[in-house]
């Protein structure tokens, strides 16, 4: 279950991540 959870947090992480990265690229390309 630990590893479950940590799992979810760290796609969650990742997923905010590479949204904030892509909104920052639009920023950039605007």
């Amino acid at each position: 279950m630990v590893k479950l959870c940590g799992s979810l947090e760290l796609t969650a992480l990742t997923v905010l991540t590479i949204t904030t990265l892509r909104k920052e690229q639009q920023n950039k390309c605007l």
